[in-house]
């Protein structure tokens, strides 16, 4: 959730004076009252994740008569207490992510009082990904913006996971989208990934490429053209290139990717480059072209193209929650690759919760307020070319739970898998499967995304299934394998081939 001016005014303020304060620190409360804070300032926590803050503070023998919240709203399922146990104590599952800015006004038993602020930052539980490629002269100055969404959020944290950047200086504030300023001195490719969380809670892992060429050549320029196809579908795509200067292209060269099966590409004298046939294979395909121009200019151009199945599968699952009660329900397995996109068509969701969705996730999350029996129908499209005509059933109860027939299925986060692989026999394991359910899965994808963003970590066995190509690392290079080994465009890993 964004918050108001006034309010981010007042949540900056707040950074400030906590980021002045020592780890541990001593103050003087209304002239009169020493206290050592064991924990304050700001916090963060997860969706999802069982969370527990404690503010626990020396009073020199005096006691918390009272706390009362003054200001903010408890995360949506937390709450608090202080009753009992001398310190302020925050709790729960959080279900939705944003920051939360709170103030207390904690009385003593001795007639004193005074104000504690906390300032927590709720997460989401998956990460968005991205990329950006940018060209550069050596020795003049520029300015390289991120290329991310980031909407109306907040900055709340950047942080260098790897690479290097040399003769640029990183600049961003909470208000300020990350750019570099650079002058860089020598030609050459430089990598960095970045953590980018935002106050609304969103993670971003940036990856940006910086090409450095020399000083007077021209500068190469990137663009693409997201597409769609269906099997069986006589298909046209163009890409016409505006030679408004009146310098043509002169060659086109076809440099990564695979074209759809019963599809070919060209480049016509007038300009175009086209990609054509009737597609006889679902699936992701990313083509990528080098266009060069009389004038010596360079022009990289990608056809992100989707090839969609012929004809609906259909699916549905039913669920159980308890009524006021936090719940996560994720839309069954049986989707086996990332999502392209999710249509809601028709029928109702449970009052209380919300239908939420991502690349590697899709389901409802919040705390049913209202018992019934809950049906909706989403068109759900995936990246390996599936269509399905998705129904769920909720079905939000009171009291015990009711037993569950054959056909209904526990997708809520209470059954949640052991991801933690410590089978050491890695000949027994498969390739791909760091989750060591035995499959490979787009929660393989999910759980490598993690790793390559320092939000969990490995053990050797894990580390040694998710490096799928062989180069003793686990990469994004490794995601794009396994997904390519979910959707069926190849049977064997790298890795395999090496023995």
């Amino acid at each position: 959730m964004v918050k108001s001016k006034k309010v981010l005014s007042f949540l900056l303020a707040a950074v400030m004076i906590i980021c002045m304060l020592p780890v541990s620190a001593t103050a003087l409360i209304n002239d009169k009252i020493m206290a050592e804070y064991e924990d304050y300032g700001m916090f963060e926590v997860t969706v999802g994740e069982k969370t527990d803050l404690e503010w626990t503070v020396d009073l020199n023998g005096a006691k918390i008569k009272e706390i009362e919240l003054n200001h903010g709203e408890i995360p949506e399922g937390m709450d608090w207490d202080y009753k009992n146990i001398q310190k302020l104590h925050i709790y729960g599952t959080p279900a939705k992510a944003g920051n939360y800015v709170l103030q207390f006004k904690v009385t003593l038993d001795n007639g004193e009082s005074f104000n504690y602020s906390y300032e927590i930052l709720i997460k989401t539980d998956g990460v968005i990904f991205s990329d950006q490629t940018v060209y550069l002269h050596q020795n003049e100055d520029a300015k390289v913006n991120f290329d991310i969404d980031s909407g109306i959020a907040s900055y709340y944290k950047v942080e260098l996971v790897s690479g290097d950047m040399p003769d640029m200086t990183l600049v961003w504030n909470y208000s300020v989208k990350p750019y570099y300023y650079a002058k860089p001195a020598n030609t050459g490719e430089y990598t960095a990934i970045y953590r980018i969380t935002l106050y609304d809670g969103r993670v971003i892992v940036h990856t940006i490429t910086v090409i450095v060429v020399e000083q007077g050549a021209p500068l190469p320029e990137n663009d693409s053209m997201e597409c769609n196809a269906q099997v069986g579908e006589e298909t046209y795509l163009e890409w016409d290139y505006d030679n408004s200067d009146g310098s043509e292209i002169i060659e086109t060269e076809f440099i990564e990717g695979e074209l759809p099966e019963g599809m070919e590409w060209s480049s016509a004298e007038d300009n175009e480059l086209s990609i054509y046939g009737t597609p006889t294979r679902m699936g992701r395909y990313d083509i990528a072209f080098k266009v060069t121009l009389e004038n010596g200019k360079i022009i990289y151009y990608t056809f992100k193209i989707l090839v969609v199945s012929d004809e609906f599968e259909e699916s549905s699952e039913t669920v159980r929650v308890k009524i006021n009660e936090d719940a996560h329900i994720h839309f069954k397995d049986g989707h086996d690759d990332s999502y392209y996109d999710i249509e809601y068509i028709n029928g109702e969701i449970p009052e209380g919760m919300e239908y939420t969705w991502g690349n590697a996730e899709a389901g409802y999350r919040g705390v049913p307020v209202k018992e019934g029996e809950y049906t909706a129908t989403y068109c759900v499209i995936l990246f390996n070319g599936r269509m399905i005509l998705h129904t769920i059933t909720v079905i939000v109860y009171d009291g015990d739970e009711p037993s569950m027939k054959d056909s209904e299925t526990d997708n809520t986060d209470s059954d949640v898998k052991n991801t933690d692989t410590e089978n050491t026999d890695v000949d027994k394991l498969i390739y791909g499967d760091v989750t060591g359910d035995g499959k490979v899965t787009m929660d393989d994808v999910v759980m490598i995304q993690k790793e390559i963003a320092k939000l969990v970590t490995f053990n050797e066995t894990q580390m040694k299934l998710g490096d799928t190509d062989g180069n003793e690392q686990v990469t994004m290079a490794d995601v794009v394998l396994i997904q390519q080994y979910i959707a069926k465009l190849t049977e064997h890993f790298p890795v395999e081939a090496k023995g």
